[in-house]
């Protein structure tokens, strides 16, 4: 295993769902009752095993208990981490579940009877919208999929606990799964199988840290509080910022009060198991790893010679200079090792904190409908807008209550009035300073570049509320005659395809050169209303 100055980011990641990763000892093979109908849906399985299933009461939210837990319908095999991974035809369909009761120990765990739904709240009755899943063998590599809508219902039968579930995924299909049988809670701290060759800390640490890397990741789970993870090595660096020696590496998961702006708030953490604001996570051992807070013994390469978890003590945090931190360390590892230190430098955090707004309703692959005969055409030619010696368009195609698209254009310069459009094929645009297509964006200005609108969800208002950013894609535009061929196919952000063909006369372009390239003059669409956006002319 190596720590490079990304680890922490993976650290980091999977620090804040630890709870939903382990799978303790499968059970099973146990077919259900006969009596018990599994839902109607394209895809239907009879599960007959678990995966390791975990209880970790209410650590994340008070009064609310999370149980995590698989089911399959074959023989699991083993992925290089020593879990439970889908055999080729296999399926293992994953349930992270919020419930209003639970216990004080995995011990005594059982999952309550009722309906769980889908939903991202992380709220009792509910499931998690991103670690609920089903994981499939896809040539011998795992796949995750995702589902957009469903539920489970539990129930107590004689031979256990009766899991039912429905679930609807992204291209509009459907998966529905049974199970009948024992649900056996496991230690969610006891980790799967050591890394090979990583020991546990054989001395105290007492370094002075060269480098420090830091990643904001907000409050991903609408706790309460933001999660800070911040990782120090005392390897010797050389200019291009690469190591020349081995060294201690601290990898440290902070939670403080959730904020508007990224700002590790100075004052002295103290390691806990309770995410809550104002302290350091305790690490502990998953999924082969130590995730949380851990310090560590690396090699000039990066690779890891000794790690071990952080179970006490405490961190200070205090500004140093205009825009930096000092960061003292006074922690203690599990195996009782002391590690200590001090890190005094400027960093920035890097930003991974969930937007908060998607630039895309799609939930699967679309294509236009733009019929020559009812849509409507428009192009305007706004010169060097951006000041990079290309000319800058939008051709904007739209069928009345039904689809329309804005394309924005860079192509060469060879006039101050480039008019009419080249005719050509598009790529996109790299940073909009190439030839191609301008990439859709919002900013607090609205909305700019190429998008798709579904006007059949246009408001009284003028809000759209189906939308879509095209970031990646091509456009080709060719001419016969006096009619023009204009085909595209475009990525969202969830990467669906949306496309379409439009064959007529694009008509002679609107010429908006001589406007101001200042913000000031320009007249985006407008901003964002719930989940709205406005479609308006994008400049005055």
């Amino acid at each position: 295993m190596k720590k490079s100055l990304f680890y922490a980011m993976f650290i980091a990641t999977l620090s804040l769902v630890a709870c939903n990763k382990d799978k303790p000892t499968p059970s099973g093979p146990n077919k259900p009752d006969g009596q018990i109908e599994i839902p109607d849906a394209d895809l239907q399985l009879v599960m007959d095993r678990t995966t390791k299933v975990l209880y970790y009461g209410d650590r994340k939210t008070e009064g609310v208990y999370n149980y995590f837990l698989g089911l399959g319908d074959m023989e699991f095999i083993k992925d290089e981490e020593g879990d439970d991974a889908a055999a080729s035809g296999g399926h293992i369909i994953y349930f992270d579940i919020y419930a209003s009761e639970g216990t004080d120990s995995f011990d005594t765990a059982v999952l309550p009877d009722g309906k769980y739904d889908l939903s991202e709240t992380n709220a009792a009755g509910t499931l998690n919208n991103y670690y609920t899943r089903m994981q499939i063998n896809e040539e011998g590599k795992q796949k995750s999929v995702d589902f957009v809508d469903g539920y489970l219902d539990v129930k107590t039968s004689s031979k256990g606990k009766v899991l039912t579930a429905f679930f609807t995924l992204k291209d509009g299909s459907t998966v529905s799964c049974i199970y009948e049988g024992a649900l056996v809670f496991g230690d969610p701290n006891a980790g799967s199988e050591p890394v090979e060759g990583v020991k546990e800390l054989s001395s105290d640490i007492d370094a002075t840290f060269t480098y420090a890397l830091g990643i904001y990741y907000g409050d991903a789970y609408n706790s309460g509080v933001d999660n800070y993870t911040i990782s120090l090595t005392s390897q010797i660096l050389d200019e291009d910022g690469y190591a020349t020696t081995g060294g201690a590496w601290v990898d440290l998961s902070f939670y403080t009060e959730a904020g508007s702006s990224i700002y590790l708030a100075p004052g002295v953490y103290k390691v806990a198991d309770s995410y809550a604001a104002g302290t350091v996570e305790m690490g502990f051992a998953l999924m082969g790893e130590i995730w949380g807070s851990s310090a560590a013994m690396v090699d000039v390469d990066g690779n890891t010679l000794e790690e071990s978890p952080i179970a006490s003590g405490e961190v200070t945090i205090s500004e140093y200079g205009d825009f930096g931190y000092k960061i003292e360390l006074n922690l203690v590892a599990d195996n009782g090792k002391l590690v200590k230190g001090t890190y005094a430098g400027e960093f920035d955090f890097e930003d991974n904190s969930p937007a908060e707004e998607t630039n895309t309703t799609l939930t699967g692959d679309y294509t236009l409908t733009l019929p020559s005969e009812s849509t409507t055409v428009g192009l305007v030619y706004y010169g060097d807008y951006y000041g990079v010696g290309l000319a800058n368009w939008v051709l904007s195609l739209e069928n009345e209550g039904a689809d329309a698209i804005d394309i924005e254009l860079l192509t060469e310069m060879t006039s101050t009035t480039e008019i009419p459009l080249p005719e050509k094929q598009y790529n996109f645009s790299s940073d909009n300073s190439t030839v191609g297509v301008v990439p859709g964006a919002s900013s607090a200005m609205g909305q700019s570049g190429t998008w798709y609108w579904d006007l059949s969800t246009l408001d009284e208002e003028g809000y759209i509320y189906g939308f879509a950013a095209a970031i990646d894609g091509w456009v080709k535009l060719a001419k016969d005659g006096d009619k023009t061929t204009v085909s595209f196919e475009f990525v969202d952000s969830q990467y669906n395809l949306f496309s379409g063909t439009w064959t007529g006369v694009i008509p002679a372009a609107e010429d908006k050169s001589d406007i101001s390239t200042s913000l000031a003059a320009r007249k985006y669409r407008a901003a964002v209303k719930t989940h709205g956006l406005k479609r308006l002319i994008r400049r005055k």
